[in-house]
């Protein structure tokens, strides 16, 4: 379903597209001109790369004006498996340590660690982090997460020290 924006019609994806990469109000004005139906070459199923090449290069659509408007430069994301990486460098496990189903405490509170990380930094599910934590089901990440909340409202200064040393990395791509 399109939406009127100022009597002119908008897709909805390019609007979305809009918001998710933080556009200014020149880019908004832009795409209040821009009609972008999607091309019927392009699935709904898509990756959203592959719709914004189709929109690019599909006729009636100011080509010049999209691609002013589009950062190619992605936000930072920070992935599962980088996380993982710098809890294991930082508390000198291995990655398979923390993935594994030992349960030893340095190893444990350093799953617990990456899963609250996680969560804090991706917008993965439950589920999802469990998996890509080596198969834990969802109220492992949960209990995991509870865990370093509660110890962190307890005041556990080199716990939260360990967290912003970890983010700082994250962050800084190191």
């Amino acid at each position: 379903m399109n939406v009127a924006v100022r009597d002119v019609r908008v897709d909805p994806m390019f609007v979305k597209l809009c918001e998710v990469h933080g556009l200014n109000d020149a880019a908004r004005k832009i795409a209040e001109r821009v009609v972008p139906l999607r091309p019927k070459s392009v699935p709904k199923t898509a990756p959203k790369d592959d719709v914004i090449a189709a929109l690019c290069s599909s006729e009636g659509i100011v080509r010049q004006d999209w691609l002013l408007i589009y950062e190619s430069k992605k936000p930072n994301t920070v992935l599962v498996r980088d996380i993982i990486r710098v809890v294991a460098d930082l508390s000198n496990l291995t990655a398979n340590d923390i993935v594994s189903h030992r349960r030893d405490p340095k190893s444990c509170l350093a799953r617990h660690v990456a899963m609250y990380l996680a969560k804090k930094l991706t917008v993965h599910s439950l589920p999802r982090i469990g998996k890509l934590m080596g198969g834990k089901d969802h109220t492992t990440v949960l209990h995991g997460i509870r865990r370093i909340q509660s110890m962190l409202d307890a005041g556990n200064e080199s716990l939260s020290e360990f967290l912003s040393s970890a983010g700082a990395k994250l962050e800084g791509g190191n």
